[in-house]
């Protein structure tokens, strides 16, 4: 085939019968820089302790991919819910190297009872101890039962999930050896899913790399580096040739230098993941780094209740769009939910969502 028209043409006519393709994510100034998730995309994010790297992965790259696709459908006006025959299939690895599966899964609910109730919980009040932060009305142990739907169908038909530490090989193993039950190699060794799976989306979640069980590279066991350098060797191949999408946490270094600057993030962050990514974010909080003017806000204004709200996210590897660019937001880490910040010269903007944080539990 003609290279212009393959990698030109045919991408070109595909972009004007088919605008804003992808899956949207709710954090519409991100996306104006990432664009919405496509088949096959790589994603790494980074940041250091109490960032919300982990939570902005469940959030933009898991929660929201899901119920984006369970509500792909038509509703009528007696309520009656009709999935589109033309939704995708969709199938979850998620690899919870790090938590409880139970506290994986109360973290989740939360999330979702924000995202589709604005009902700020977490899991104490969720699960009625000492120091929940209210007591649960009727409408709020409703609200809970009606999420059962969601997350049983989502258990039950789409995810996959692996507790406990995993070597590199055995992450890779484990969707690989999915991938190859839906489709198979051709004469010229390259992937096609079945008929069937044709429009199939597989996501795999890794969190995070530093709980990577050693394996050998042959020789010797590997390093914490080169556990790292081997699940993003293997994750590129599995975004490159098998068009699975790919979202690795990888924790960043602390610094301990007396400059506030030294801090701030970069795409050093992502390590060995910064050069292979198709998109690598990194999360941060200003106000444990002391970073108390970052961006022009004033950060020490923005702890409601003694619980550290501004968190910004930075881009720092995305070879289809601009890069070093951040985007600030208001994080609730009871939920693990980020939403964008106005900046303070939008006075009233920013003043109305700074009352709306003090009002919080």
């Amino acid at each position: 085939m003609n290279l212009y028209r393959q990698y030109i043409i045919n991408p070109v006519r595909d972009g004007i019968k088919n605008p804003n393709k992808g899956i949207p994510i709710p954090l519409k100034g991100l996306s104006k820089y990432t664009n919405y998730i496509e088949k096959g995309q790589y994603t790494a994010i980074g940041g250091k302790p109490t960032s919300g790297k982990t939570s902005l992965m469940d959030q933009i790259y898991m929660i929201n991919v899901y119920k984006w696709w369970s509500e792909l459908g038509t509703t009528d006006e007696e309520g009656n819910f009709t999935v589109d025959e033309n939704r995708p299939n969709l199938k979850m690895f998620y690899f919870s190297m790090k938590k409880k599966p139970v506290i994986k899964w109360q973290k989740w609910i939360c999330l979702y009872l924000k995202m589709e109730h604005n009902l700020v919980i977490d899991i104490p009040t969720l699960t009625g101890q000492v120091g929940r932060l209210y007591d649960l009305t009727q409408e709020h142990i409703d609200q809970i039962k009606a999420a059962e739907e969601f997350f049983t169908n989502l258990e039950n038909d789409v995810l996959v999930m692996i507790s406990g530490p995993q070597q590199p090989s055995s992450i890779y193993n484990r969707i690989k050896d999915y991938m190859l039950e839906i489709g198979r190699m051709d004469q010229e060794d390259n992937f096609i899913l079945d008929k069937k799976h044709s429009d199939t989306y597989v996501f795999g979640y890794v969190d995070d790399t530093s709980y990577l069980l050693p394996e050998t590279d042959g020789f010797q066991n590997m390093n914490a580096e080169g556990l790292k350098r081997k699940i993003d060797e293997l994750s590129l191949e599995l975004s490159r040739d098998y068009k699975v999408n790919m979202n690795i946490i990888s924790p960043s270094k602390s610094t301990y230098s007396t400059k506030v600057k030294d801090s701030e993030p970069t795409y050093k962050e992502l390590g060995c993941f910064a050069t292979s990514v198709d998109l690598g974010l990194v999360a941060y909080n200003p106000y444990v780094e002391n970073n108390s003017n970052y961006l022009g806000y004033p950060v020490d204004d923005t702890v409601t209740k003694g619980k550290t709200r501004l968190r910004t996210i930075t881009v720092v590897r995305n070879p289809l769009g601009l890069e070093s660019v951040t985007i600030p937001c208001f994080f609730l880490g009871e939920c693990g939910y980020f939403a964008e910040a106005p900046h303070p010269t939008e006075t009233e903007e920013y003043t109305k969502k700074i009352a709306g944080l003090n009002k919080l539990p």
